[in-house]
């Protein structure tokens, strides 16, 4: 399961990258909103990786001592419950772009930049939180290619669009900055059917009927009770990088486009 894995994180890697490679051409002002940019980023990563390891955890046991209607029921759920945080997620960033980035140090010249492109990042975060839950559940049950495979797919997806959505090619219209989130937002859709593909009609994971509040209640719980420290563990990273953000950007938006660029070959 390690080297599926490997060309996994590789794929998600190189999207980044991809993304800051494309949007540099267009000059300093892009390159640096995409350096307060990604420290949030990382913090929605971050949540995603949680839920993850909440949901692998808690189906990779049940798997060993339950039957396969229980399975389906936690797969469900944690799906569910990824989709609800990602929508409260999606709710509070968009109200709070301007404040939060201003905390960041971000400056009236790049705050249009930045809204123009976290307003589709955010409503994304559930193409990306969601996807990220079932490929979780996937590798639980063993299967550590497909997910690997649909990552790839993905990192390809996007490295075709972003040129095209951000220059605006082959009839499209030009739209910069905004073009790299359009454009990883699409590829995430990508994942999102993908998987559900796979869980629905391959390994019949996913269920139809609602279990109750109680039932439901009860799974959310089992997953949080791993999904929340390791989400908070993730976090120290990222949160540590808005602060140093923050501090190269009293240095000026050249300081945090080179920073941005930086972090992200790092990461």
């Amino acid at each position: 399961m390690t080297i599926p894995m490997i060309w996994g994180i590789l794929a998600v890697v190189s999207v980044t990258i991809t993304d800051t490679f494309f949007v540099g051409q267009l000059g300093t002002l892009p390159l640096a909103a995409m350096g307060f940019v990604f420290p949030i980023a990382m913090v929605m990563f971050s949540l995603g990786i949680g839920l993850s390891a909440g949901a692998a955890s808690v189906i990779a046991r049940t798997i060993g001592g339950s039957s396969r209607e229980e399975v389906r029921r936690l797969a469900t759920d944690a799906l569910s419950l990824s989709f609800i945080i990602s929508v409260l997620f999606v709710l509070v960033g968009i109200s709070t772009i301007d404040p939060v980035f201003r905390m960041l140090g971000a400056k009236d010249d790049t705050l249009p930049l930045i809204t123009a492109y976290m307003t589709p990042t955010y409503i994304g975060i559930i193409f990306l939180i969601v996807p990220m839950t079932g490929n979780s559940v996937l590798r639980a049950c063993g299967d550590a290619k497909w997910p690997a495979m649909i990552m790839i797919g993905s990192a390809g997806i996007n490295a075709v669009l972003d040129p095209i959505l951000i220059f605006g090619l082959l009839g499209m219209p030009r739209m910069e900055i905004a073009g790299a989130a359009w454009a990883t937002m699409i590829a995430r859709l990508f994942i999102l059917f993908s998987v559900f593909a796979i869980l629905h009609f391959r390994e019949r994971l996913i269920s139809n009927l609602w279990p109750g509040l109680k039932t439901f209640t009860a799974s959310a719980r089992k997953i949080l009770h791993i999904a929340i420290p390791a989400a908070m563990n993730q976090m120290l990273n990222p949160l540590a990088m808005a602060l140093l953000t923050a501090m190269v950007a009293t240095f000026g938006t050249g300081a945090v486009a080179a920073f941005g660029v930086a972090t992200r070959i790092e990461a």
